[in-house]
């Protein structure tokens, strides 16, 4: 009978499978292995339901994924959801926070990634276009004038490992906005109250699916609210130590040796 359980508990079927990109399901050059696209598509075809789940905004996502399909997708760690391809859910930074963390960037001179509806612009960086496709080099009064206008959907500072401390110093002004670092260098202010985990509790309600018949795949700190949220939290070989510590799988493999196919 525990032999009985044991196999029951194993195969049990999973309905929705949510899944990182950068540092995951991308290698590091950003590419998507064919052993991940295999079992992804396996994963689809025997009737579980694959969901790209990323900070990524959508415009910072088709380019890269191929031929996998964003139809079904949480981006931008929460705000916006996609079932079926079409849009379930959508907000912005308040445009209060937007400005606080514009004038904090400016007073230090730092570099910023500033997310609107269909572009990116971009402050003092020095990566432009290696990562993203659809942006614009902007500076700080510009982009003042975009919130005041239309508004942002998150904003991203870009910070070395010395410049870790404005992380601490910025959330000492007590913002509204979830703020939390999605890589070693990456620090992300996003809408209060939204996280990848919340998005995923979201489309289950909406499709009614039981939170409990999901797995996520993530190795980052803005993972962590999906992983503390899923039936099954699955971690690769590079994930860092505050998420393997609440993985019930990690994988032997890193995301350069496709550790989501495993």
């Amino acid at each position: 009978l525990i032999c009985l359980l044991n196999f029951v508990r194993v195969f049990k079927m999973y309905k929705y499978v949510f899944c990182d990109l950068d540092a995951t399901l991308f290698d590091d050059d950003k590419n998507i292995s064919d052993k991940n696209y295999e079992a992804i598509n396996k994963c689809n075809e025997n009737g579980s339901r694959f969901f790209i789940c990323t900070g990524r905004v959508p415009y910072c996502i088709d380019g890269y994924v191929g031929s996998l399909s964003s139809a079904n997708a949480v981006t931008t760690n929460g705000q916006i959801l996609k079932a079926d391809n079409k849009i379930l859910y959508y907000t912005k930074l308040d445009d209060e926070v937007s400005l606080k963390v514009l004038n904090f960037a400016r007073e230090r001179n730092l570099t910023v990634r500033a997310f609107g509806d269909e572009c990116l612009y971009v402050i003092n960086d020095d990566k432009n276009g290696i990562y993203f496709k659809i942006q614009k080099e902007a500076s700080f009064d510009e982009v003042e004038s975009i919130i005041r206008e239309k508004g942002l959907v998150k904003i991203v500072l870009v910070l070395n490992k010395e410049e870790h401390y404005h992380a601490e110093d910025l959330k000492k002004l007590n913002l509204n906005a979830e703020i939390l670092f999605s890589s070693d260098t990456l620090l992300e202010i996003n809408h209060a109250g939204d996280s990848k985990g919340c998005g995923i509790k979201k489309i289950c309600e909406l499709t009614d699916v039981n939170i409990e018949d999901t797995i996520g795949i993530g190795d980052n700190h803005n993972d962590i609210s999906m992983l503390e949220t899923v039936g099954l939290p699955c971690c690769p070989a590079n994930a860092v130590d505050e998420v393997k510590r609440i993985c019930k799988y990690i994988s032997p493999y890193t995301n350069n040796e496709s550790a989501v196919a495993d």
